[in-house]
């Protein structure tokens, strides 16, 4: 957390999301995962690492990809950053992290016909899911306050 400007951040949602480029074989994947598993438990055992990561990750979700497939371990450790912080002494952020959810949620590509075939990636459809309920338990409806009304006008209701 003492690198200079962005640095750690940038560095630490890099690995928690890494993705190979171009295509490549099992153990490419292997790797790949091997990678994103072992920053989830870097941040999960170093609490001063723990009490940054939440906010860079709440940031990190507003641009997340809705079709990336790597993203199973930042949804882990955030739904575990989530359940282990003190909802009143993190109010705000976790106010953030609500909207972000359901902005991302509103934002998720729906199906373009009845007809058509489409396979989006889940992994963040299913993580923020994840999230919501998350939210939900830890203070009902006061997290999501500023974005469920955008998720209500992206369906209409």
């Amino acid at each position: 957390a003492s690198l200079p400007g962005n640095l750690a951040e940038t560095f630490l949602t890099s690995l928690l999301l890494w993705e190979s480029a171009g295509s490549i074989g099992a153990t490419g994947i292997q790797s790949t995962v091997k990678v994103r598993k072992t920053t989830e438990d870097m941040i999960l055992a170093i609490p001063l690492l723990s009490s940054f990561a939440l906010p860079w990750l709440v940031k990190a979700l507003k641009n997340i990809d809705t079709s990336t497939d790597g993203s199973d371990e930042f949804f882990s450790v955030l739904l575990k950053l989530v359940s282990s912080v003190d909802p009143v002494g993190n109010e705000a952020q976790l106010k953030d992290l609500g909207a972000s959810v359901c902005f991302k949620l509103a934002s998720y590509p729906g199906r373009i016909s009845d007809t058509a075939c489409t396979f989006n990636s889940t992994g963040v459809l299913c993580g923020c899911l994840k999230l919501l309920i998350s939210l939900i338990e830890a203070g009902g409806n006061n997290f999501l306050v500023e974005g469920s009304p955008h998720i209500l006008n992206t369906i209409n209701v």
